[in-house]
C-alpha cells in the first residue's frame, strides 16, 4: 500500500532523497546539448523549457532517467528543473517491439529455460551482435 504524506513529510522525503540521491549524480551527469535535451523531452510542451542559459543534464536513479535544466551558482549547481524522460527516450536504451504478443511470450519463455532474463538476454544478443560488427568494421578498414 501506498503511504500517504501530508506536505511536510512530502518536502522531508524529497529534500532526503535530493541529497543521498540526486544531487549525487547530478554533480557528474553529462551535459547533452539543447537539441538532445528536447529530444529527450519529446513533447513541445516540455520542450519549451529547454532555452538557451542552462545547462542541461542527463542521469539515471535506479534505473530510472531524468533530464535536469542546471545553472551554475559559483561553485555549486542550481536545478530549477527536473524532468522524468521515459526508457523510450534515453539514448542508451533500445526498445525492442515483437510483432505479436505470442512472439515475445515464446521469446520470454524460451529467454527462462535457457536461465535468462528476458531483458539481460536481449542485451547479451546485441552485445555479442555489435562485438561482431566491430570485428568485421575493423578488418574493412584494415584493408
Amino acid at each position: 500500500m501506498r503511504r500517504k504524506f501530508d506536505d511536510s513529510q512530502v518536502d522531508t522525503r524529497f529534500r532526503e532523497v535530493w541529497e543521498s540521491l540526486i544531487s549525487v549524480s547530478l554533480e557528474t551527469a553529462p551535459v547533452v546539448t539543447i537539441e538532445e535535451a528536447k529530444e529527450l523531452l519529446g513533447d513541445e510542451k516540455r520542450a519549451a523549457y529547454v532555452i538557451p542559459g542552462y545547462e542541461y543534464r542527463q542521469f539515471s536513479v535506479d534505473s530510472a532517467a531524468f533530464l535536469a535544466r542546471v545553472s551554475r551558482n559559483r561553485e555549486d549547481l542550481d536545478c530549477d528543473q527536473l524532468w522524468s524522460i521515459g526508457a523510450h527516450r534515453d539514448p542508451t536504451r533500445l526498445c525492442v517491439h515483437f510483432e505479436t504478443i505470442e512472439a515475445l511470450t515464446q521469446f520470454s519463455a524460451v529467454s527462462r529455460r535457457l536461465g535468462y532474463k528476458p531483458k539481460d538476454l536481449l542485451l547479451a544478443l546485441g552485445m555479442d551482435f555489435l562485438s561482431k560488427f566491430r570485428v568485421e568494421l575493423e578488418t574493412r578498414n584494415s584493408e
